[in-house]
């Protein structure tokens, strides 16, 4: 991560908590509308950051050095990224003006029911990107770049108000995880997954590549259920709970990102789009789960 990103990924994360959390709810409840102004002016600014690390349950003494700090070495950088973090919400549907009237165009501000929604869940929100990548690598510190680079572009066409180009991407990102799953066949599996391994050669279709895997997976793991080969998955990765959840959920990648083609199963839509990055963690998880099971 360049310095530049890291710098990004700090104010945004910085952004969500005082601005969007606090300081919106802050000025509601005074019965005033937010401004994004009074967080640019260094006195202001001091005074709504004292009362925000106060919420968070700073004592006296630290509440000040946090301040000084921020002002002396923080702060200029704070503003610079400040107004390019706040267009970003805007375009993703995040905030909406509240100013329009008064010809101050996105200094004032509210919360819309998208936002709202956003910041109530528990993980990192899709139109967060880069808090959601920086979960996720945490969660799998190997990710594979192809896999990332899709998911940041799906992320970014999300929040460029495009979902079905979103889902595009998210569907590339499921293959591409589904690819590094059955490469990493172990050689133990070679004679049972054989075929599987031409079909990978001969054949593009992600649907049957799927069903032959999880057939010559249960048909493994039945075959072994009383012994202790090697390969044979542990509790935590029992096979029908690992079928459920790569199988359910890269089919239901792959219809959302069919859907712009038939018109009579629907459209993708910036809620669908968001419930399917929002579970797109958890089938990567599985997969990398089984990644690093077989390369042991």
């Amino acid at each position: 991560m360049t310095k530049i990103q890291d710098c990004y990924e700090k104010f945004s994360l910085l952004y969500r908590e005082l601005v969007l959390r606090w300081f919106v709810k802050t000025e509601l409840e005074n019965k005033r509308v937010a401004q994004l102004s009074l967080l640019t002016d260094p006195k202001t600014f001091a005074e709504y950051y004292a009362a925000f690390l106060t919420d968070r349950g700073y004592g006296e003494k630290d509440r000040a050095e946090q301040v000084k700090a921020f002002l002396a070495t923080e702060f200029a950088k704070f503003k610079r990224y400040l107004w390019q973090i706040h267009g970003e919400m805007f375009v993703a549907g995040i905030i909406c003006d509240a100013g329009a009237a008064t010809g101050k165009f996105l200094n004032q501000f509210r919360l819309t029911a998208a936002g709202e929604q956003s910041l109530a869940e528990q993980d990192p929100s899709p139109a967060f990107a880069d808090q959601y990548l920086a979960e996720l690598k945490k969660r799998i510190p190997a990710l594979d770049t192809l896999v990332e680079t899709y998911l940041a572009e799906a992320l970014c066409s999300l929040n460029r108000q495009m979902p079905l180009a979103s889902a595009m991407m998210l569907d590339a990102a499921s293959e591409r995880l589904f690819l590094l799953l059955v490469n990493r066949i172990p050689d133990s599996f070679e004679d049972a997954f054989k075929r599987t391994k031409r079909v990978l050669q001969v054949d593009a279709s992600l649907v049957k590549l799927r069903a032959q895997f999880f057939q010559e997976l249960e048909t493994y793991q039945s075959e072994n259920a009383y012994n202790q080969q090697r390969g044979l998955l542990p509790k935590d990765l029992n096979y029908k709970e690992t079928h459920a959840i790569i199988w359910n959920t890269s089919e239901a990648l792959r219809l959302d990102r069919s859907l712009g083609v038939p018109a009579e199963q629907g459209e993708v839509s910036m809620d669908t789009q968001r419930a399917a990055l929002a579970i797109f963690p958890k089938y990567a998880e599985r997969v990398y789960a089984l990644l690093d099971f077989w390369k042991s």
